[in-house]
């Protein structure tokens, strides 16, 4: 999605996610509206075409075809949930304006079904893209040592960018209340002093050092440790 212009782009997503409303909105009605004949109901219909068009508005207010999928995180997700929610309110506004009636349950089985078919098409995308297109046999094994913000920074970058030769497969952390966590799927595997231990468990290839805030005195410590190792070794330098 990323790669094709921008028009292009927008045309494509308006018309997977009104294929999404219109599914998310029919299922709904035959999961809770019992014994009724879609083309018979005008509801169906009116509340339908209410529920596309307040979804699409609400979509550009909300940013949500400008966002880049391949990066999509929470701020992404909480987008979708506006969306779906605020189209959703709205058309049960509108529909009991018109008709006297609400119905509860089908508004919140639709509401529910929406943000999960276009949340799980967006992040499918990302999925995809980021387990099966970038996922390439010559790239090397990389140990990231920092699992705070620098370190899953740098993880997610590699993750992300189709182009990089390096793949994050462990992360060192001397917090340990970390241990045995995992960021972004990669696991945080031991301490500082595991580091040559993690390197032959793994089959390292590269190293990145990636705690900002280290002193001169603990940076040093570190790289000895990982000079051990044989190990190609970068350092993530402080962003000021």
């Amino acid at each position: 999605m990323g790669a094709l212009p921008y028009r292009t782009r927008l045309v494509l997503l308006i018309a997977l996610d009104s294929v999404l409303v219109l599914s998310a909105i029919l299922i709904g009605f035959l999961l809770i509206e019992t014994n009724f004949d879609i083309f018979e109901k005008q509801g169906f219909i009116f509340s339908s075409l209410t529920l596309v068009i307040s979804y699409h508005f609400f979509a550009f207010i909300y940013h949500l075809y400008n966002k880049s999928w391949d990066y999509a995180s929470i701020r992404e997700l909480a987008a979708i949930i506006r969306t779906a929610t605020w189209s959703i309110v709205f058309t049960g506004v509108v529909y009991y304006l018109f008709t006297n009636l609400f119905h509860l349950s089908t508004v919140i089985v639709t509401w529910m079904l929406l943000v999960l078919f276009v949340g799980g098409s967006r992040f499918g995308w990302r999925m995809f893209r980021s387990h099966f297109l970038a996922n390439k046999s010559d790239m090397k094994n990389t140990l990231i040592i920092g699992a705070g913000a620098a370190g899953r920074m740098i993880a997610r970058q590699l993750q992300n960018n189709a182009e990089s030769e390096l793949r994050p497969v462990a992360f060192i952390d001397d917090d340990p209340n970390k241990k045995r966590l995992e960021v972004l799927g990669v696991p945080i595997v031991g301490n500082s002093q595991s580091i040559v231990e993690a390197v032959e468990k793994y089959g390292i290839e590269n190293i990145v050092i990636a705690i900002p805030s280290l002193t001169k005195k603990e940076l040093k410590s570190i790289y000895a440790e990982c000079a051990n190792t044989n190990i190609k070794t970068q350092i993530f330098p402080r962003i000021e």
